[in-house]
């Protein structure tokens, strides 16, 4: 009935509390109302209560042909959310803050193109020492001429509180209203100092930060990177619950190098589309003057320019990339919780996440060969080193 009058207006007696045809159909006087209306629509009142509105849908295949726009092309998509990790002391701030400079600028990276867009930067770790990474990444790279379009805030933001979440988009807002250019890429450095105390590894608190992001992405139509800190055990990916990487549409590893002031950057997810090969990516010192006291003042900037690495190191040296860790993660979790880990059900939650299963079975025989996993009763096991 409710979608028979779902575009009318309510009848000329409005009972008292009711503001919309769901009020009315719950109402003792409602059902006697419906039938006088049944039996004379005329009697329809100009009442500007009306029932909300659907939610937009397409039929069939309508629309199709469309492609996936990049922020940074084969990498960071528009209007994405995804994860940047690594352990302490690695280089993953000094990345994040080399990716966010070039989408401020437009200028490419890593040979893969850059669509150029406004930034907002949460420096929440570190926050006073960003514009000293700023600075040097413009001396380095822009020949000292100012990035106009990155936009810092140097304290925590909690995404989980409403009010919070909140204030960060209207300061989004506030940036494009005033400056005129569209805020496409929001970092969150680092999630554990923007997770408000919650605990990282329960999934419900997970949840709710992923909530506030996913918020701020569609609202904002913005892509958001969270810079995140990895587990004990570096090869067991991201610390904290797996929901932050089932939640993810992209995520990256980066990791200790053997050369000095490098590091190793992996794609370890890409949803839509083919993750791309990992590379070690040098840092350089650039000095940005002297303090009051004569000393040099130096920070760090990537070169952002990779070169290629051999992943498939086995045992020891084996990094989990690509589909390899998502397995790996899969596994990890159902036998953490006492379920079933055989092939069909580690499949089915690869295609929840929208992950391609086609070479599915070369991942598993690489993990088990590496000696990752281990195959018992049908059921796959992870291997502690």
């Amino acid at each position: 009935m409710a979608s028979m009058l779902a575009e009318t207006r309510l009848p000329y007696v409005q009972p008292q509390g009711v503001k919309d045809w769901d009020d009315l159909l719950a109402h003792p006087q409602g059902k006697e109302q419906i039938q006088r209306l049944i039996q004379n629509p005329t009697l329809l009142s100009a009442s500007p209560v009306t029932r909300a509105k659907g939610f937009p849908f397409t039929v069939g295949s309508e629309g199709f042909g469309q492609t996936h726009s990049y922020l940074i092309k084969n990498n960071v998509p528009e209007q994405s959310f995804g994860v940047c990790f690594g352990p302490s002391g690695v280089g993953k701030s000094f990345h994040a803050l080399d990716w966010a400079c070039r989408v401020a600028t437009g200028t490419s990276w890593n040979g893969h193109r850059v669509r150029k867009g406004a930034v907002v930067y949460v420096a929440a770790e570190g926050g006073s020492m960003v514009p000293n990474r700023v600075r040097g990444w413009e001396i380095h790279h822009m020949e000292g001429e100012q990035v106009k379009s990155i936009y810092l805030i140097g304290q925590p933001v909690h995404i989980s509180d409403d009010q919070e979440c909140l204030r960060l988009m209207n300061t989004i807002s506030e940036i494009e209203q005033t400056h005129g250019e569209k805020v496409t890429l929001v970092v969150l450095d680092t999630l554990a100092r923007c997770f408000a105390g919650a605990d990282e590894s329960r999934t419900a608190d997970m949840n709710l930060f992923i909530a506030g992001c996913d918020r701020i992405k569609h609202q904002c139509k913005t892509s958001i990177l969270v810079v995140h800190h990895s587990g004990k055990d570096e090869g067991k990916g991201a610390r904290g619950s797996s929901a932050l990487r089932a939640a993810a549409d992209f995520e990256f590893s980066v990791g200790k190098a053997e050369e000095p002031m490098t590091f190793i950057l992996r794609n370890c997810k890409q949803k839509d589309g083919a993750e791309t090969r990992p590379g070690a990516f040098r840092m350089e010192s650039v000095s940005l003057g002297k303090d009051q006291d004569g000393d040099a003042i130096t920070t760090l900037v990537s070169m952002g320019q990779g070169t290629d690495v051999d992943d498939d190191q086995g045992n020891e040296g084996y990094k989990l990339t690509g589909n390899d860790e998502a397995i790996y993660q899969a596994i990890r979790y159902r036998q953490s919780k006492g379920e079933s880990t055989h092939r069909n059900v580690i499949r089915d939650d690869l295609r929840a996440q929208g992950i391609s299963t086609n070479n599915m079975g070369r991942n598993l025989e690489r993990l088990m060969r590496v000696g990752i996993i281990e195959l018992k009763n049908d059921e796959f096991v992870t291997v502690s080193h």
